[in-house]
């Protein structure tokens, strides 16, 4: 009969990033995430460069899992015979398993790793350009305003 044992050991860790981008002038927050961000609000005919303050956020869980895996094994021999320098005989009957068993869980344990968890980063600007369809209403607006001005003095 013989009992093996074998240690399992697993680690795993799981990091997660996410941005958190500040825009000053609109005082408006906007979280992304890997799937990607959302709109950023801008005001109605503004034009120019617009600063964007981000904050990285950085969460990791920290996985451990230790297990006892225990192999009971049985081998049988029966009916050898030998003679010393001439050689042996048999064995007439010879039986050998081994009998897996469930793991036997000795320590779990999960938990977020502290430490740096907001990151500063370096603000940068976006240069918002006015689109052709808002320069478009903006030209009909300023159009009809000078007829209607026209029509008034006539």
């Amino acid at each position: 009969m013989s009992l093996d044992g074998y240690l399992d050991q697993n680690f795993s860790l799981d990091p997660t990033v996410t941005a958190d981008l500040y825009v000053p002038l609109t005082g408006q927050n906007d979280i992304c995430t890997a799937s990607g961000c959302g709109a950023i609000d801008v005001p109605v005919g503004f034009e120019g460069e617009l600063e964007v303050d981000p904050t990285y956020l950085i969460n990791a869980s920290f996985t451990n899992d230790t297990g006892l895996d225990l192999q009971p094994g049985i081998d049988i021999s029966l009916l050898t015979a030998g003679i010393s320098g001439i050689g042996s005989i048999g064995p007439a009957f010879s039986y050998s398993d081994t009998f897996p068993t469930p793991e036997i869980d000795m320590y779990d344990s999960s938990f977020n790793l502290e430490g740096f968890t907001a990151i500063a980063g370096s603000a940068f600007d976006v240069q918002v350009v006015p689109e052709p369809t808002t320069l478009t209403l903006m030209g009909l607006a300023l159009a009809g305003l000078g007829l209607v001005r026209r029509r008034l003095k006539s």
